[in-house]
């Protein structure tokens, strides 16, 4: 696994409830997934999608 800009931001919650984006700046990178950060309404929270390519695609992210 790589984390940018470091682990410390692993540390940090993100809030889920209606208001501003308040969370750390963050990239997540797995074997299968690389997961970012998502706001919407001020809820924020770590989307992903496949490292690599995939037939299926990638769904819409936020606003559910």
């Amino acid at each position: 696994m790589a984390v940018a800009p470091s682990e410390d931001v692993l540390d940090i919650e993100f809030d889920d409830t209606y208001g501003l984006a308040e969370g750390q700046p963050v990239l997540i990178w797995t074997e299968q997934r690389v997961y970012f950060p998502v706001v919407y309404d001020g809820a924020e929270w770590l989307g992903s999608a496949p490292r690599n390519p995939t037939r299926e695609g990638q769904p819409h992210v936020g606003g559910e």
